[in-house]
């Protein structure tokens, strides 16, 4: 754990604590609090520290690269319960197995740049889960990859692939390093809905939330914006909510092309961008919680530039322009309910 949250404390921008400070007390006071009261504390303590050093695992993955696939591939006594049926301890051994190929593979993927070199290192540890997923009613996105080496020919057709494979992980939530995205920009595009309806809640997310300075009156904004909203039926909810997670995402990462791909020439550090208009009931919202917003503004602003090197006056327009995007894609999302 220690080797783990040494690198993972520190944000993957590395300006900064991340948010994984605040989370990991908070795991001490919960683990002393519920393991001293337990029945049994040893297998309480097992298998607490087993589930958060697997969180740790995947936040330190491209900074502790060893000791993370370890944690990954090795699940410590615990996370396969003894009273499940052997088919069902095998099976999620199984999908254990799997999931660390993932990372494995995402690890790779992201940290080598030529690419044959890419294709030799990631294609054999795709290629059993590509063989397993063919078929599968839920391999649409990856309908076009006809062998392995097809998968990881772009970041396009790799994240179609994380996407298909994440879902067939069924009992091993797969989630999306930070610093993947860092490494490789376009693979932001696995945080869209590829499915249409529930099948997009099995998709894999990112621990950028965490894995980035801490941005508290950010999160304030959230949160309010999504109360301010009605309740949301239908499965369709999940598809929604996976462009706003998008967008959300992209505003942590000063992901300006992603904000605006059609205004992406002249972007960057050194520019702002042209302010986009918002729905009625997203200016009203604004308006109404302004106070709020400008909270959100100012601490994004200060965050661009501590983070991303962006000048201050840029850096205050696209923080502007960030937040504005942030509400309309809450309001887009579309979450509750």
């Amino acid at each position: 754990m220690d080797a783990l949250y040494r690198v993972a404390r520190v944000s993957v921008t590395g300006e900064a604590p991340s948010g994984e400070v605040a989370i990991q007390r908070q795991w001490l006071r919960d683990t002393e609090k519920i393991c001293t009261a337990a029945k049994s504390p040893e297998p309480c303590i097992s298998t607490r520290y087993g589930d958060r050093n697997d969180e740790l695992a995947v936040a330190a993955l491209f900074g502790a690269h060893d000791v993370a696939l370890n944690e990954l591939t090795s699940p410590p006594e615990g996370l396969v319960p003894a009273f499940l049926p052997a088919a069902a301890r095998t099976g999620l051994a199984a999908d254990r197995r799997s999931a660390a190929a993932l990372y494995e593979a995402i690890y790779r993927y992201a940290s080598i740049d030529p690419l044959p070199a890419r294709v030799a290192a990631v294609v054999p540890l795709i290629a059993p889960l590509f063989e397993t997923i063919k078929g599968e009613p839920w391999d649409g996105p990856t309908s076009g990859q006809q062998k392995p080496e097809d998968a990881v020919a772009s970041d396009q057709s790799f994240a179609a692939f994380l996407a298909v494979a994440s879902v067939s992980i069924g009992s091993e939530h797969i989630t999306l390093p930070c610093g993947a995205l860092v490494r490789r920009p376009g693979l932001i595009g696995i945080l869209k809905a590829y499915y249409g309806g529930a099948i997009d809640g099995h998709l894999l997310v990112t621990s950028c939330a965490t894995a980035t300075t801490p941005l508290p009156a950010f999160d304030l904004l959230i949160a309010t914006a999504n109360k301010a909203q009605a309740d949301c039926p239908g499965t369709i909810r999940f598809s929604l909510w996976r462009d706003t997670e998008r967008t959300l995402t992209a505003v942590r990462l000063h992901r300006m092309d992603v904000l605006f791909p059609n205004n992406s020439p002249g972007l960057g550090h050194k520019h702002a961008v042209v302010p986009v208009g918002a729905s009625p009931e997203v200016e009203e919202f604004l308006s109404t919680h302004s106070p709020t917003v400008g909270a959100a503004q100012r601490e994004m602003a200060s965050y661009y530039v501590a983070a991303f090197h962006v000048p201050r006056e840029a850096a205050q327009a696209n923080a502007d322009i960030a937040i504005r995007s942030a509400v309309q894609a809450v309001y887009g999302g579309c979450e509750r309910g």
